[in-house]
């Protein structure tokens, strides 16, 4: 089966169908109107993935934490040097505000909006942060960043 993400293995696979029909009395919902009953759905589960997301996230920078409280370079802990420090901070910043990113767009949720843009928005926020995170937390980490002993 051809996937839509050929990097890994597994994944989301494509289906086609050709000369498929169905009987009117087989159809769900209005004919040509499943885009705008799938948004509905598109915004929880666009917060779900966020939620996921901030959760690794969150467990990588933990990690990094208390590597750099114990790992000790020159005298002192690696988290009192500045590189590393100034990382961890740059982390914490990224967390809250996707944090509260993920929290907004599901009080909008809560209120019974659609929240689309919000959903949009929190997908780009929460992603691109997931990404800066677990990257300065590899580096911290060093060759443990890259084990799969961490």
């Amino acid at each position: 089966m051809q996937t839509l993400d050929r990097c890994f293995p597994g994944g989301h696979g494509v289906v086609r169908f050709e000369g498929l029909k169905v009987e009117p009395e087989d159809v769900l919902g209005e004919v040509g109107q499943g885009f705008r009953y799938a948004q509905v759905r598109l915004s929880p589960a666009r917060l779900t993935h966020c939620m996921r997301w901030l959760g690794a996230a969150r467990r990588a920078h933990d990690i990094a934490v208390d590597y750099a409280r114990h790992r000790q370079a020159f005298g002192k802990p690696i988290g009192q040097h500045e590189g590393v420090g100034f990382a961890l901070a740059d982390n914490d910043m990224d967390l809250h505000i996707a944090r509260l990113t993920t929290w907004h767009c599901a009080w909008v949720l809560d209120q019974g909006e659609l929240a689309l843009r919000e959903s949009s928005r929190a997908k780009v926020v929460v992603s691109e942060a997931l990404w800066r995170v677990v990257d300065r937390c590899v580096q911290v980490l060093g060759g443990q960043g890259v084990t799969g002993e961490t």
